[in-house]
């Protein structure tokens, strides 16, 4: 089970992401530093169609999708912890080029399971919800 907590939640879903899986990846590494994810750092790659990156802390989280097929991206950060969230929204933009995007800020969060099988199961069904977000609408 996941434990729920209250913090901050960043949610951005983009669409026309120009670039590719290892420049997406090193981008996420230097986002992942100015997230204040706190000690403990676990650092996780799960493939299926693209990638998701985790970065999971002592204080918070840091997911990103990327499908590149679809040329979207979809970015889920929490913390505990203190942030300016237009600051870090201002640094999402910049380091991934964004122009599209849909921003949702929520104030909870959860933690993320310690056993790995379950872990990736979790982040698979993150990365489920995240391109169901990403799917166009149909009307």
């Amino acid at each position: 089970m996941q434990q729920l907590a209250y913090g901050t939640r960043i949610t951005i879903d983009a669409r026309h992401l120009a670039l590719e899986g290892r420049e997406v990846e090193a981008r996420a590494e230097a986002l992942a530093a100015t997230w204040p994810l706190g000690g403990g750092l676990r650092r996780y790659r799960v493939e299926n169609g693209g990638a998701t990156l985790a970065f999971l802390g002592s204080q918070g989280s840091l997911l990103l999708h990327a499908f590149p097929g679809e040329a979207h991206l979809s970015l889920v950060a929490f913390t505990v912890g203190v942030v300016s969230a237009a600051a870090f929204v201002a640094r999402v933009e910049e380091l991934f080029e964004l122009g599209v995007y849909d921003l949702r800020r929520g104030r909870y969060g959860h933690f993320f399971p310690q056993e790995e099988a379950l872990l990736e199961r979790v982040l698979l069904g993150e990365r489920f919800l995240a391109r169901a977000r990403l799917m166009p609408n149909v009307g």
